[in-house]
Protein backbone atom coordinates (compact mmCIF):
# COMPACT_ATOMS: atom_id res chain seq x y z
CA UNK A 1 0.00 0.00 0.00
CA UNK A 2 2.52 2.15 0.85
CA UNK A 3 4.64 2.25 -2.75
CA UNK A 4 1.05 2.95 -4.16
CA UNK A 5 0.29 5.68 -2.52
CA UNK A 6 4.06 6.78 -3.42
CA UNK A 7 3.19 6.09 -6.70
CA UNK A 8 0.14 8.21 -6.81
CA UNK A 9 1.78 11.14 -5.08
CA UNK A 10 4.58 11.28 -7.61
CA UNK A 11 2.27 11.24 -10.60
CA UNK A 12 0.19 14.30 -9.12
CA UNK A 13 3.15 15.70 -8.45
CA UNK A 14 4.13 15.33 -12.26
CA UNK A 15 1.12 16.21 -13.63
CA UNK A 16 0.19 19.12 -10.92
CA UNK A 17 3.53 20.84 -11.76
CA UNK A 18 2.74 20.39 -15.48
CA UNK A 19 0.57 23.23 -15.32
CA UNK A 20 3.03 25.85 -14.77
CA UNK A 21 4.77 27.88 -17.63
CA UNK A 22 7.60 29.16 -17.54
CA UNK A 23 11.06 30.12 -19.84
CA UNK A 24 12.01 26.71 -20.01
CA UNK A 25 9.02 25.98 -22.06
CA UNK A 26 11.56 26.77 -25.51
CA UNK A 27 11.91 24.28 -27.97
CA UNK A 28 15.33 23.53 -27.26
CA UNK A 29 15.78 19.69 -27.47
CA UNK A 30 18.70 17.64 -26.53
CA UNK A 31 19.33 13.74 -27.14
CA UNK A 32 21.60 12.01 -24.90
CA UNK A 33 22.81 7.90 -24.63
CA UNK A 34 22.79 7.01 -20.70
CA UNK A 35 24.73 4.83 -18.96
CA UNK A 36 25.06 3.97 -15.71
CA UNK A 37 25.65 1.59 -12.57
CA UNK A 38 23.76 0.97 -9.54
CA UNK A 39 22.72 -0.67 -6.43
CA UNK A 40 19.14 -2.00 -5.23
CA UNK A 41 17.50 -3.74 -2.33
CA UNK A 42 14.40 -5.60 -2.45
CA UNK A 43 10.99 -5.35 -0.95
CA UNK A 44 7.55 -7.15 -1.31
CA UNK A 45 7.98 -10.91 -2.43
CA UNK A 46 10.96 -10.24 -4.24
CA UNK A 47 12.73 -10.21 -0.90
CA UNK A 48 11.90 -13.41 0.13
CA UNK A 49 13.37 -14.76 -3.11
CA UNK A 50 17.10 -12.18 -3.60
CA UNK A 51 18.85 -9.83 -1.36
CA UNK A 52 20.99 -6.62 -2.35
CA UNK A 53 21.95 -6.41 -5.81
CA UNK A 54 23.84 -4.35 -8.82
CA UNK A 55 22.72 -3.21 -11.74
CA UNK A 56 24.10 -1.88 -15.13
CA UNK A 57 21.75 1.03 -16.44
CA UNK A 58 21.36 2.07 -20.59
CA UNK A 59 18.92 4.04 -22.06
CA UNK A 60 18.28 6.78 -24.13
CA UNK A 61 16.44 10.27 -23.44
CA UNK A 62 15.30 13.31 -25.93
CA UNK A 63 14.50 16.40 -24.34
CA UNK A 64 11.84 18.13 -25.92
CA UNK A 65 12.21 21.02 -24.05
CA UNK A 66 14.67 21.93 -21.33
CA UNK A 67 11.77 20.88 -18.74
CA UNK A 68 10.15 17.76 -20.44
CA UNK A 69 12.19 14.75 -21.65
CA UNK A 70 11.33 11.20 -22.72
CA UNK A 71 13.14 8.41 -22.87
CA UNK A 72 13.78 4.41 -23.14
CA UNK A 73 15.62 2.93 -20.00
CA UNK A 74 16.85 -0.45 -19.39
CA UNK A 75 18.51 -1.75 -16.33
CA UNK A 76 20.15 -5.20 -16.12
CA UNK A 77 20.06 -6.06 -12.47
CA UNK A 78 22.60 -9.14 -10.66
CA UNK A 79 23.54 -10.12 -7.71
CA UNK A 80 24.78 -13.21 -5.97
CA UNK A 81 22.62 -13.13 -2.23
CA UNK A 82 20.12 -15.78 -3.20
CA UNK A 83 17.71 -17.27 -0.18
CA UNK A 84 15.33 -19.89 -2.18
CA UNK A 85 17.49 -23.21 -2.61
CA UNK A 86 16.10 -25.11 -5.29
CA UNK A 87 18.40 -27.79 -4.74
CA UNK A 88 17.98 -28.34 -1.38
CA UNK A 89 16.49 -31.49 -1.40
CA UNK A 90 19.34 -32.95 -3.84
CA UNK A 91 22.00 -31.98 -0.73
CA UNK A 92 23.70 -34.66 1.08
CA UNK A 93 23.92 -34.27 4.57
CA UNK A 94 26.94 -31.65 4.50
CA UNK A 95 25.05 -29.26 2.77
CA UNK A 96 27.02 -30.28 -0.26
CA UNK A 97 26.09 -31.30 -4.16
CA UNK A 98 27.67 -34.18 -5.01
CA UNK A 99 28.79 -34.50 -9.27
CA UNK A 100 28.92 -36.88 -11.82
CA UNK A 101 32.95 -37.23 -10.86
CA UNK A 102 31.60 -38.45 -7.11
CA UNK A 103 33.09 -35.26 -5.69
CA UNK A 104 31.65 -32.02 -3.90
CA UNK A 105 30.33 -29.52 -7.73
CA UNK A 106 31.59 -26.13 -7.33
CA UNK A 107 27.81 -24.65 -8.05
CA UNK A 108 26.59 -21.63 -6.88
CA UNK A 109 23.15 -20.09 -7.44
CA UNK A 110 22.71 -16.11 -8.66
CA UNK A 111 20.02 -13.32 -9.49
CA UNK A 112 20.01 -12.20 -13.01
CA UNK A 113 16.82 -9.87 -13.10
CA UNK A 114 15.87 -6.75 -15.76
CA UNK A 115 13.38 -4.02 -16.25
CA UNK A 116 13.19 -2.62 -19.84
CA UNK A 117 10.81 0.48 -20.33
CA UNK A 118 9.39 3.87 -21.32
CA UNK A 119 9.23 7.00 -19.48
CA UNK A 120 8.45 10.76 -18.84
CA UNK A 121 10.57 13.71 -16.93
CA UNK A 122 9.84 16.85 -15.74
CA UNK A 123 12.81 19.03 -13.94
CA UNK A 124 11.09 20.88 -10.71
CA UNK A 125 13.61 22.95 -9.99
CA UNK A 126 16.37 24.21 -12.41
CA UNK A 127 19.84 24.91 -11.29
CA UNK A 128 21.10 25.51 -15.24
CA UNK A 129 20.10 24.44 -18.79
CA UNK A 130 18.94 21.27 -18.89
CA UNK A 131 20.15 21.16 -14.79
CA UNK A 132 18.07 20.37 -11.74
CA UNK A 133 15.89 17.78 -10.11
CA UNK A 134 14.04 15.94 -11.82
CA UNK A 135 10.78 13.51 -11.93
CA UNK A 136 10.91 10.75 -14.10
CA UNK A 137 7.96 7.84 -14.14
CA UNK A 138 7.27 5.13 -16.21
CA UNK A 139 6.33 2.02 -17.14
CA UNK A 140 7.71 -1.42 -18.76
CA UNK A 141 8.19 -5.42 -17.99
CA UNK A 142 10.61 -6.85 -15.63
CA UNK A 143 11.73 -10.02 -15.24
CA UNK A 144 13.53 -11.87 -12.63
CA UNK A 145 15.26 -15.40 -12.22
CA UNK A 146 17.79 -18.02 -11.06
CA UNK A 147 20.74 -18.28 -12.92
CA UNK A 148 23.17 -21.51 -12.13
CA UNK A 149 26.83 -20.95 -12.42
CA UNK A 150 28.68 -24.75 -12.28
CA UNK A 151 32.15 -24.25 -12.63
CA UNK A 152 32.75 -27.89 -12.34
CA UNK A 153 30.29 -28.83 -15.08
CA UNK A 154 28.95 -32.13 -13.19
CA UNK A 155 25.91 -30.74 -12.17
CA UNK A 156 23.01 -32.11 -15.12
CA UNK A 157 19.91 -30.80 -13.49
CA UNK A 158 21.53 -26.98 -13.82
CA UNK A 159 22.27 -27.23 -17.25
CA UNK A 160 19.89 -26.59 -20.86
CA UNK A 161 16.63 -27.23 -20.25
CA UNK A 162 17.03 -29.29 -16.82
CA UNK A 163 17.86 -25.75 -15.35
CA UNK A 164 14.23 -24.60 -16.39
CA UNK A 165 12.48 -26.64 -14.42
CA UNK A 166 14.41 -24.69 -11.30
CA UNK A 167 15.05 -21.32 -12.28
CA UNK A 168 11.65 -19.39 -11.15
CA UNK A 169 11.48 -17.42 -14.04
CA UNK A 170 9.55 -14.52 -13.35
CA UNK A 171 7.95 -11.55 -15.45
CA UNK A 172 5.33 -9.11 -15.55
CA UNK A 173 4.19 -5.07 -15.85
CA UNK A 174 6.02 -3.03 -13.95
CA UNK A 175 6.06 0.74 -12.80
CA UNK A 176 9.54 2.86 -12.08
CA UNK A 177 9.25 6.33 -10.36
CA UNK A 178 12.60 7.90 -10.27
CA UNK A 179 14.40 11.42 -8.73
CA UNK A 180 17.32 12.54 -10.02
CA UNK A 181 19.94 15.47 -9.77
CA UNK A 182 20.77 15.33 -13.13
CA UNK A 183 23.86 17.98 -14.43
CA UNK A 184 24.36 19.20 -17.95
CA UNK A 185 27.73 21.20 -17.85
CA UNK A 186 27.99 24.77 -20.31
CA UNK A 187 31.60 23.45 -21.24
CA UNK A 188 30.23 20.31 -21.98
CA UNK A 189 32.65 18.29 -20.20
CA UNK A 190 30.00 17.00 -17.42
CA UNK A 191 27.09 15.17 -17.51
CA UNK A 192 25.60 13.38 -15.52
CA UNK A 193 22.72 12.38 -13.35
CA UNK A 194 22.49 10.36 -9.31
CA UNK A 195 19.38 9.44 -8.19
CA UNK A 196 16.58 7.24 -6.26
CA UNK A 197 14.12 5.01 -7.83
CA UNK A 198 11.41 2.35 -7.12
CA UNK A 199 10.31 -0.52 -9.42
CA UNK A 200 7.07 -1.83 -8.58
CA UNK A 201 6.79 -5.42 -10.65
CA UNK A 202 2.95 -7.34 -10.70
CA UNK A 203 4.76 -10.24 -12.13
CA UNK A 204 3.40 -13.91 -11.71
CA UNK A 205 5.54 -17.26 -12.44
CA UNK A 206 6.18 -18.51 -16.33
CA UNK A 207 7.23 -22.32 -15.46
CA UNK A 208 4.15 -24.53 -15.16
CA UNK A 209 6.09 -26.75 -12.13
CA UNK A 210 9.24 -26.47 -10.17
CA UNK A 211 11.10 -30.12 -10.72
CA UNK A 212 12.61 -29.80 -6.72
CA UNK A 213 8.92 -29.67 -5.48
CA UNK A 214 7.03 -31.15 -8.40
CA UNK A 215 3.93 -27.96 -7.65
CA UNK A 216 3.88 -25.07 -9.18
CA UNK A 217 4.35 -22.10 -7.03
CA UNK A 218 2.40 -21.03 -4.47
CA UNK A 219 2.32 -17.21 -5.01
CA UNK A 220 0.83 -16.88 -8.49
CA UNK A 221 0.22 -13.34 -7.90
CA UNK A 222 3.60 -10.97 -7.11
CA UNK A 223 4.01 -7.41 -6.16
CA UNK A 224 8.24 -7.63 -6.51
CA UNK A 225 9.66 -4.36 -5.32
CA UNK A 226 13.57 -2.90 -5.81
CA UNK A 227 14.64 0.39 -4.07
CA UNK A 228 18.15 1.49 -5.92
CA UNK A 229 20.40 4.23 -6.21
CA UNK A 230 22.28 5.00 -8.95
CA UNK A 231 24.83 7.46 -11.05
CA UNK A 232 24.36 7.61 -15.16
CA UNK A 233 26.75 9.27 -17.01
CA UNK A 234 25.15 10.95 -19.89
CA UNK A 235 26.65 11.73 -23.90
CA UNK A 236 25.21 14.18 -25.56
CA UNK A 237 24.59 13.20 -29.19
CA UNK A 238 23.10 16.55 -30.59
CA UNK A 239 21.44 19.64 -29.25
CA UNK A 240 19.38 21.85 -31.67
CA UNK A 241 17.90 25.46 -30.82
CA UNK A 242 14.32 26.75 -31.81
CA UNK A 243 15.83 27.76 -34.64
CA UNK A 244 16.20 24.05 -35.78
CA UNK A 245 19.96 24.45 -35.78
CA UNK A 246 22.00 21.31 -34.67
CA UNK A 247 25.20 21.37 -33.33
CA UNK A 248 27.45 18.03 -33.44
CA UNK A 249 29.41 17.30 -29.87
Amino acid sequence: MASRFFTLLLVFAFFGLSAQTDSARQSIKLLSANLGYGIEWPGGDLADRFGQSLSFNAGMEYAHTRKLSFGLDFNYIFGSKVKEDVFAPFRNENGLLIGLNGGPADFFIRERAAYLGLNVGKILVFTGDYSGLKLVVGGGLMYHKLRFVDDSRSIILGEGDYSKGFDRLTRGFSLKQELVYQHHSKDKAQHFNIGFYIIEGFTSPVRQVNFDTGLPDAKQSRTDLLYGLKFTWMLPLYKGNSGNTIKYY
